[in-house]
């Protein structure tokens, strides 16, 4: 009888086999690594400061080490650089206890003053991290990440190197001056607009402005920003061993977020050594993770190897990970198939139903905490107008892309926030009937009508619109079947636009685009992960739309409170319950109140998330489900609702290997 794995091969092109030639070359020329996984792509960069994508995420997992590490099974956070931490009353207050056997890979303790550092660094505006939000729920640091300072606020002056005054390179101090008609001016310089900061600086005032030598005033002087002084941000080491971080509100997601990559530490000598991205490069680059970077071949691998520094190093299992750079999922197939690769992220839609009809051990799709959606650019006609934006919505056939192009078992987008989130849910059964009417269901009678009100009448004087995607072939074979719909339904000409991974990510940060391709999956499990993407001027909006009310709902969400009359109802409702007795009530008070607050909270979710459904900046087409094959020897790879698997932990089992790679004759 052939072997399951011989009826897959009619469904791989030639052109991934040749392919595969070419990686076996490039992996018989090293010494073999203990486990390699395809990335699917090159990375933007690997500092977790400035990178967004799940191929960065996993090679900076293996690289550093934040505050808590997340289980691999269900992603609860556990111990990392912490080894306990310490919460206030009122839940808004942490205290991080760092172990301290904690080691850069340079050998030096990891100390509460580099995360101040990396969190300064992070929040700095110059740094331009696209996720510094994240940590506007500390005291001050949404202010001093907008520079948003006012008259009496204290300081901080960053000086150029080629500034008169030497010994004030790292900065000077003084408060932004109060009695003044105008603290801060903006002067129209062309194009411009140069702020002037008016500081008093050891009992003088002084004036400053970025690129002050292009003003005629010489009593300006030149810096290259006014910050308002970091001490002021909620973030502070008491001592090296201990982090304070205090929050604006109650955020019951915050923990979790401190295993999140982006809000890991950097080394601030190596970073301040060699400067951005140099610090970055092998043989540079100082980390705190359980692997060390060896070296990074474009267009091949990353090689990570153990790292002899790391705290936990008795619980790292591999000496060496390859990660293999490759856009095309069927070379992906290919080098799975033929034993090169032990895990790839993807497996390609021509063949899933053929593996979900062998019911395979090493492809078991489970839905995840992630959509995928197109972006609009709202600021660009006839993409500006709402009617045009949601006829091209309702012109969709989802239903088309799930079964004849995913074909994982993947669930049609008739909202935005995926399934799955208990609170919301609970919330989203209250409004059943707003939802059902607000559903994006296919209604082409109803997207030409709205195309005509638009001017567009049987997409008559529409021009051509451009839909950007990134390089892999699910992303092109969706772009051309939504080209295809899109021209039957309303007869407008769409033009396909591929890149390869930063190409494509520069040009939706900057709005060089009408309609892009994007996916998000949860950073946490909380809807604000999903929602809070599209505040007006977010770094992660990248659609040019904002909206006032939308953003109240967001940010007003971590305040939450209940009132009084609503207490009082509460604990009314709650002693007339069958199972009440005194003994039990404050318990069961504490517990009803701290649902009635959620779910308050989940209502002011909803509400923004029908604005975003109503205005559509962006359209949702699917829930994702995962769809990697991995190898059955591979231990302590687990499914989880965000698709996230450490490597620490993971272990080949050796014996098992053998066996398998025998019965697939490799």
């Amino acid at each position: 009888m052939a072997h399951p794995f011989r009826r897959l091969f009619p469904f791989v092109a030639i052109a991934g086999c040749l392919s595969v030639l070419i990686w076996s070359v490039s992996y018989e020329k090293l010494p073999p690594a203990d486990f390699t996984f395809s990335n699917g792509t090159e990375i933007k960069s690997l500092d977790p400061a400035v990178v967004t994508g799940q191929p960065e995420g996993r090679i900076i997992r293996g690289l550093f080490e934040g505050l808590v590490d997340w289980h691999p099974k269900d992603l609860h956070p556990v111990p990392g650089v912490a080894e306990s931490w310490d919460i206030s009353d009122d839940g808004t207050i942490y205290t991080f206890h760092l172990r301290k056997n904690a080691r850069w890979s340079n050998g030096t303790p990891v100390t509460a003053h580099d995360f101040v550092y990396s969190f300064r660094r992070f929040l700095d505006p110059r740094t331009g991290a696209q996720y510094a939000f994240l940590l506007y729920h500390v005291k001050r640091a949404e202010e001093y990440n907008l520079v948003s300072i006012k008259p009496g606020d204290p300081v901080e002056i960053e000086l150029n190197p080629t500034a008169a005054e030497k010994k004030e390179r790292n900065g000077a101090r003084g408060r932004l001056l109060m009695g003044r008609a105008v603290a801060v001016e903006e002067v129209k310089d062309g194009d411009d607009t140069k702020k002037i900061f008016t500081v008093e600086v050891a009992g003088k005032q002084r004036r400053f402005a970025r690129k002050a030598n292009e003003l005629d005033d010489e009593s300006i002087e030149d810096c290259r920003q006014v910050l308002l002084d970091f001490k002021e941000v909620a973030i502070c080491a008491l001592d090296d061993h201990t982090l304070r971080i205090e929050l604006n509100n109650p955020t019951p997601y915050f923990l979790n977020l401190m295993g999140f990559y982006p809000l890991f530490p950097v080394n601030r000598e190596c970073v301040e050594k060699y400067g951005w991205p140099t610090w970055t490069k092998p043989g540079k680059i100082v980390s705190n993770g359980p692997f060390n970077l060896e070296f990074r071949r474009i267009r091949d691998r990353i090689r990570l190897k153990k790292n002899p520094h790391y705290w936990d190093k008795k619980n790292v299992h591999f000496e060496i990970i390859d990660a293999l750079a490759v856009e095309s999922i069927t070379t992906e197939l290919n080098l799975y198939m033929t034993g090169k690769v032990d895990w790839f992220t993807s497996a390609p839609a021509t063949i899933i139903p053929e593996l979900l009809r062998q019911n395979r051990p090493d492809f078991q799709p489970q839905a995840y905490l992630a959509i995928y959606y197109y972006r609009v650019n709202t600021t660009r006609p006839p993409l500006n107008d709402p009617r045009v934006r949601r006829a091209l919505a309702l012109a969709l056939d989802k239903r088309q892309i799930v079964e004849k192009v995913t074909r994982a078992g993947e669930i049609p987008a008739d909202r935005y926030v995926p399934p799955g989130l208990a609170d919301y849910e609970e919330v989203k059964a209250r409004h059943a009937s707003e939802i059902e009417s607000a559903k994006l269901n296919r209604n082409v009678k109803r997207a030409k009508e709205l195309l005509a009100e638009a001017g567009y009448p049987n997409g008559r004087g529409f021009r051509e619109i451009e839909l950007l995607y990134n390089t892999q072939d699910t992303h092109k074979q969706i772009a051309e079947l939504i080209q295809s719909q899109w021209k039957e339904a309303l007869n407008i000409d769409i033009a396909l636009i591929n890149k390869e991974w930063g190409s494509y990510l520069a040009d939706q940060r900057s709005l060089n685009y009408d309609i892009s391709r994007a996916g998000w999956i949860g950073d946490y499990a909380d809807p604000n992960t999903f929602l809070d993407l599209f505040l007006s001027g977010g770094s992660q909006n990248q659609t040019g739309w904002g909206n006032d009310t939308y953003d109240k709902w967001i940010k007003t969400s971590s305040s939450v409170r209940l009132n009084g009359k609503e207490e009082s109802e509460i604990e009314a409702q709650l002693r007339k319950q069958p199972n009440w007795n005194e003994n039990d009530h404050p318990e069961l008070l504490k517990d009803a109140l701290d649902k009635a607050r959620r779910l308050k909270r989940m209502e002011q979710f909803f509400a923004a998330e029908q604005i975003l459904l109503d205005e559509l900046p962006i359209i949702p087409l699917y829930y994702y489900v995962s769809k990697s094959m991995v190898r059955p020897y591979l231990k302590g790879w687990y499914h989880n609702i965000q698709d996230v698997h450490p490597f620490k932990g993971m272990r080949i089992d050796k014996k098992e290997k053998r066996k398998f790679l025998e019965a697939e004759g490799l």
